[in-house]
């Protein structure tokens, strides 16, 4: 006499998985595995100390901004909450990447319990989420540097003329 619930069927092992999430790593070495479980403590730390600088920065632009506050002239003033404001600017800056490595260590310790497509593809994901984020920034950076070395070579030739 079987002792499972009658209402419910006995599942089916030869049926196909219900979804992808559900198929195993099989088609797939244990190396790879294995090398995004070496990898998973240096994302950590990577991650920790992002997080860290991104604190320690926003906590140096909001100081920089509440000592504007003590200045005696506005135009002082405005200059420190400025300066303020871009540094806790940066400081955001740096949290979304800590946050996307965070994301992936979580992700490559859960494909290291369960061994499932699911979790390597979002692992994948993180990685890709991270990495896309480096990318927009240098090409936000490398934009603005064009931009500062066009003005820069501007106001050379200008002031080269005027002399």
């Amino acid at each position: 006499m079987s002792t499972s619930n009658p209402l419910q069927p006995e599942p089916n092992p030869y049926a196909p998985p219900a979804s992808a999430a559900e198929i195993p790593l099989a088609w797939t070495s244990e190396a790879v595995v294995e090398s995004l479980r070496q990898t998973r403590p240096w994302v950590l730390f990577l991650s920790i100390v992002g997080f860290l600088v991104a604190g320690l920065i926003i906590v140096l632009g909001l100081a920089q901004a509440a000592l504007s506050i003590g200045q005696p002239s506005a135009q002082k003033a405005g200059e420190a909450v400025g300066g303020g404001m871009f540094t806790l600017l940066m400081g955001v800056l740096f949290f979304f990447p800590s946050l996307y490595l965070m994301r992936f260590a979580g992700h490559i310790r859960a494909l290291t319990h369960s061994q499932r497509v699911a979790d390597l593809e979002a692992a994948l994901s993180a990685q890709k989420s991270f990495w896309r984020f480096c990318g927009i920034v240098a090409a936000l950076l490398l934009s603005l540097y064009a931009v500062i070395l066009a003005g820069v070579a501007i106001i050379g030739v200008i002031s080269a003329l005027q002399n």
